[in-house]
């Protein structure tokens, strides 16, 4: 009786990966319908840095559901008087609120001014996006202002880009050097402020970003990157 049992389990066991694996395709080929969103609130109309802000965003998929890996529901934020932005703000699935949260923490280092919802993006499980680009007016512009933060809301400039080489081989350096300022706060000191790509030719390949550091002789931003011959 216990052998005949376990043979029955293992028996349904394959029987239900069976169903599952043959219900998925048809399940991706039927859904095509992106999940909706229907409302965003924010628990703060003005914050100041280092403060946090409770994000709530209401949103369904009423077929395969909504994606439960991160990156499947985020937001971003506008900064005020650039084109920067908050960077993605993942968001979960709270089953007590029924809502997509995220508890967002104002950066110590915030600019002034309104902050706006920019981008939102939902996927649901088989792969269809809902993406938006709220502008004022709309139903999922929603903004929060911050105060004494930043008041620097001027972005660097960049003067000019030179090498000292034109021509080079697998193996050689080149010397890049980038000219640029910010008269106000400084530029960022951290791996990641200041870098430049290049596009290689014949694809949509690139050299990866090329980070750049402050030469106080030279007063210009500058890495030395060696060519890596392609195999």
């Amino acid at each position: 009786m216990y052998k005949r049992s376990i043979k029955f389990v293992l028996v349904f066991a394959m029987f239900l990966a069976f169903v599952l694996s043959n219900s998925l395709p048809i399940l991706a080929a039927t859904d095509i319908t992106p999940p909706t969103v229907k409302s965003i609130s924010l628990d703060k109309e003005v914050a100041q840095p280092g403060e946090k802000i409770l994000i709530q965003v209401e949103a369904e998929d009423l077929e395969s559901g909504i994606g439960e890996n991160r990156g499947d529901a985020y937001i971003t934020f506008a900064t005020p008087g650039s084109s920067n932005s908050s960077g993605n703000i993942y968001l979960t699935y709270n089953p007590t609120s029924k809502k997509y949260e995220s508890l967002y923490t104002v950066p110590i280092n915030a600019i002034n001014g309104t902050w706006s919802t920019s981008y939102i993006r939902f996927e649901d499980k088989v792969g269809n996006s809902f993406l938006s680009f709220p502008r004022k007016g709309d139903a999922l512009y929603k903004t929060f202002q911050v105060i004494n933060g930043n008041n620097d809301a001027t972005p660097p400039t960049v003067k000019n880009i030179s090498f000292d080489k034109e021509v080079a081989q697998p193996g050689e350096k080149i010397l890049i050097q980038v000219e640029a300022e910010d008269l106000e706060s400084g530029i960022g000191e951290n791996r990641g402020d200041a870098y430049i790509t290049f596009a290689t030719p014949g694809s949509y390949n690139s050299s990866g970003n090329i980070y750049l550091t402050y030469n106080p002789t030279s007063k210009k931003m500058n890495p030395c990157i060696q060519c890596q011959s392609m195999r």
